[in-house]
């Protein structure tokens, strides 16, 4: 198992890195603080500091019909154990709850895009709009 200091560890570096490619580019952050272990769910968020370091300008949480994502996790696994339709609710809103915190404590504005019935390039379309409407320079591509 993975250690809330592991965790915290790589956190560090990570910020350093964002901190350090911010100075020529953008950057997306892809995270899920949020683990399913066998006693329930286990969350090592970033820290108020480490969020402060990460200057985030936004925060986009995907989202979509418990349903649709108990038939995605059957199709691409991914080492993910199966869910019920109440299980794929509470993580989302767990993993929502967390992105809201960040964005509360980062200053920044939440957004949570609903993927539901929804392709990748429109969800992608969509987190681009988003990202230029608070000013991100994003491309089209």
């Amino acid at each position: 198992m993975i250690s809330p200091k592991d965790v915290s560890d790589t956190d560090e570096w990570v910020a350093a890195e964002i901190g350090r490619l911010r100075t020529t580019c953008d950057v997306i952050i892809d995270s899920h603080a949020l683990t399913r272990e066998d006693y329930g769910f286990r969350a090592i968020p970033y820290s108020v500091r480490q969020l402060d370091a990460l200057k985030f300008d936004a925060i986009i949480a995907l989202r979509c019909d418990p349903e649709i994502l108990i038939t995605r996790v059957a199709v691409d696994p991914g080492g993910r154990r199966s869910l019920t339709v109440e299980l794929a609710r509470e993580i989302q809103v767990l993993q929502e709850a967390l992105g809201l915190h960040y964005a509360v404590a980062s200053g920044c504005t939440a957004f949570v895009i609903d993927t539901s019935g929804r392709t990748a390039a429109e969800v992608r379309s969509i987190a681009v709009r988003i990202l230029k409407q608070i000013g991100a320079n994003v491309s089209n591509e």
